[in-house]
């Protein structure tokens, strides 16, 4: 009998589950409900993912332990969607060269021979990957699954109803399903176990107008600044990447964001510690990449929340494979996330 799956959640876990169960024969139909589609259809009281307005860059996971299971679902994901010029991936993305501050005496990461051109110069670890604007892949991964798998792919844009998330809540597919995956996120996973160890890890965007500059700069970890002290608020990562969202009237030249600041356990900034924030991003990216950004410039500031969880990283699936279930993947990124996915349609048949 052709199963019939229930994939709650339409982020990139989400997507690239249903992606994943619908080549398989054993499936007879998948049905998605997610309170936001990536055609932009939402339910009302529900805001845009702030991840649409992120930053995202091909980057591998891991550093220097090759058991790190983010790394092995990079690899599952990257490697076939870099090599075939007809993938989701490079159809919504475009080569880059990404600059990472590190310290040049650590080893090579296990990855390096996962980019061709890998080299070390100037303090930097640089090699040419991937970058794309969120928006863009997702809607392609929505309308492949919309063209390839009419008949089999059906959804809905609302939130769970009480019966569903009661079933969700006991570790089992609702009524007409013969399996669940439970791609969603934060909100989601707060509202199934209220103290199930769900918590937000907050980051800010900064958005300015672009300058049809391609190279990407990051430092995670490092201080801002040139003393080697950080700043307060910490802001433990800086980023400058180009981006496009796709507005041509309001963006002519794409945009620019800079990136910062993880704070856990928390929701939102008040505008004072905001503003702060901003201003410890802007130094900070200008102290340690040589750029002259002012808070004069800046077009748009995002608070992004990403889902994290006390038990850390999991992907699970219960004793007779009918409930899986990925958290606590807060910034893994889209292309993990893609990778996570199809694993958790995997252990529903494994």
């Amino acid at each position: 009998m052709s199963e019939v799956i229930l994939v709650a959640g339409a982020g990139p876990a989400g997507l690239s589950c249903a992606r994943a169960l619908l080549e398989d024969p054993r499936v007879g139909r998948v049905h998605l409900i997610a309170n936001y589609l990536p055609d932009g259809k939402s339910v009302s009281s529900v805001p845009v993912p702030t991840y649409l307005r992120a930053a995202g860059i091909m980057q591998p996971f891991g550093g220097g332990d090759p058991t790190d299971p983010r790394l092995r679902l990079y690899n599952a994901s990257y490697a076939p969607m870099m090599a075939d010029a007809r993938s989701p991936l490079c159809q919504a993305a475009r080569a880059i060269e990404l600059r990472t501050k590190i310290d040049v005496r650590s080893p090579l990461p296990v990855w390096a021979d996962l980019v061709g051109d890998y080299r070390r110069e100037n303090g930097c670890e640089v090699y040419t990957t991937a970058a794309f604007d969120p928006p863009g892949l997702m809607r392609f991964w929505w309308e492949d699954l919309l063209f390839r798998h009419t008949g089999r792919f059906t959804f809905e844009c609302r939130n769970l109803c009480e019966q569903e998330l009661k079933c969700l809540s006991e570790g089992r597919p609702p009524d007409g399903f013969s399996k669940v995956a439970v791609c969603v996120g934060y909100e989601g996973f707060r509202t199934l176990e209220p103290n199930g160890g769900e918590y937000p890890i907050l980051g800010v965007l900064v958005h300015f107008r672009g300058d049809g500059e391609t190279i990407c700069w990051m430092d995670e970890g490092a201080p801002p600044g040139t003393s080697g002290q950080r700043n307060e608020p910490d802001c433990l990562y800086a980023i400058r990447r180009p981006l496009y969202l796709g507005n041509e009237k309001e963006d002519p030249a794409g945009r620019i964001v800079l990136g910062g600041t993880l704070k856990a356990d928390v929701d939102s900034l008040p505008p004072a510690e905001l503003e702060t924030v901003v201003k410890a991003i802007i130094d900070g990216v200008n102290a340690t990449f040589g750029e002259r950004f002012t808070r004069g410039s800046v077009i748009d500031v995002t608070q992004c929340r990403r889902p994290g969880h006390r038990g850390g990283f999991q992907i699970g699936v219960n004793a007779n494979r009918s409930y899986a279930w990925i958290r606590g993947q807060a910034g893994m990124g889209i292309v993990t996330a893609h990778g996570s996915g199809s694993e958790i349609a995997a252990k529903l048949f494994s």
